[in-house]
């Protein structure tokens, strides 16, 4: 028996979510739950009986919330809910349910923070209502001639499959593309942390912006032997950084950050070139952090990323031929020497020699 549908929409306020999540909803005929929603209701009841609204009204909704999610799937029906919640609140309440439903996420963002800043401010100075069932504290602030202050969002990032959607405009993948993912498919579970002893691979946030530009993206010496270019100006940086966002919601692409600090000191990922098969899709660790044996613990996490989570039975390694620390990297993991050929970097039309190296997983 198929287990019921869990569609989550969420992302920071502003971010266009539960526009996202009502026009979802009347696509695809599945009825949708909003936290907001549940507080209003909860405020007029409090209201209409002359009753002070508790200091505790927001951990109410949210917990009547969850409760009505998993009263919907004890009942077999699927749905689509929708909040602001950040990975803790998330994680607290979905790990239950994993064995229950099949969940989907949908992280909405638009291209910055900033214009989801700008659309939750306008939206609270222009709909007097939100004061009385919400009361923004950044909308009260802009009130009070004080500049408003904004916490860091923390996506979800559960092993359950997620998908990024761009609502800077028109919605990017758009619903239609969205649908096949989210119900007729098996959707591919694009996991989101990676731990190691000393680093974590995640999903790259737009605050990473002047530590990836400063250890990595700024480099020309670093960017010689890799196919990317440098990025010369923090604008450069940024529309960079906006694109890997966007591209790593839907990949087994990663920042590489230092566990105990969260600074971002490269990155990495693989993607699927044939059924079982994987290919790194570029693995970079900044020169100040070189020689400590970051890659190679880089590189382990993507073997067992490929190998032991994914179930693939061969990687393949590409290196320009006069980079000999990225070989030996290889090599020290176990890679052997498959074939080289020449081919043209297309940022500059540079021809390079590539040499390719492949690992493959025994009695697969």
């Amino acid at each position: 028996m198929n287990l019921p549908f869990l569609i989550i929409v969420t992302g920071e306020p502003g971010a266009g979510k539960t526009t996202f999540a009502q026009a979802l909803s009347e696509k695809i005929c599945l009825p949708m739950i909003s936290r907001d929603s549940i507080k209003e209701g909860l405020v007029h009841t409090w209201e209409q009986n002359d009753t002070k609204q508790p200091e505790n009204a927001n951990l109410v909704a949210t917990e009547l919330f969850f409760h009505t999610i998993c009263e919907m799937l004890d009942g077999d029906c699927s749905l689509i809910a929708e909040a602001a919640f950040q990975h803790p609140l998330w994680e607290k309440n979905l790990s239950p349910l994993i064995e229950k439903a099949q969940i989907r996420i949908c992280l909405c963002a638009p291209e910055s923070r900033e214009l989801a800043h700008e659309r939750f401010l306008k939206r609270g100075l222009c709909d007097e209502r939100r004061e009385r069932f919400h009361g923004d504290q950044g909308v009260q602030m802009v009130k009070n001639g004080q500049t408003p202050v904004f916490s860091d969002y923390e996506a979800p990032h559960l092993p359950v499959p997620t998908f990024r959607v761009d609502t800077t405009g028109a919605y990017r993948p758009s619903i239609d593309e969205l649908i096949p993912l989210l119900l007729y498919q098996p959707a591919v579970t694009f996991i989101q942390r990676i731990e190691t002893s000393r680093l974590v691979l995640r999903k790259a946030k737009e605050s990473d912006l002047e530590k990836i530009w400063e250890n990595v993206w700024g480099d020309e010496e670093l960017a010689e032997t890799m196919l990317w270019s440098p990025a010369k100006t923090r604008e450069d940086a940024l529309n960079r950084l906006r694109a890997a966002i966007f591209l790593q919601g839907s990949s087994y692409s990663f920042f590489v950050c230092l566990k105990e600090t969260d600074e971002p000191i490269g990155f990495g990922g693989i993607k699927a070139i044939n059924p079982g098969e994987y290919e790194e899709t570029g693995i970079c660790i900044s020169r100040r952090f070189q020689g400590q044996g970051y890659g190679k613990e880089l590189l382990n996490a993507l073997i067992e990323l490929a190998f032991d989570r994914l179930g693939g039975h061969r990687f393949v390694y590409a290196a320009f031929h006069e980079n000999e620390a990225s070989i030996a990297l290889c090599k020290s993991c176990g890679f052997v020497y498959s074939r080289s050929r020449k081919e043209t970097r297309q940022r500059d039309g540079k021809e390079f020699v590539c040499d390719y190296y492949e690992l493959i997983r025994k009695n697969k």
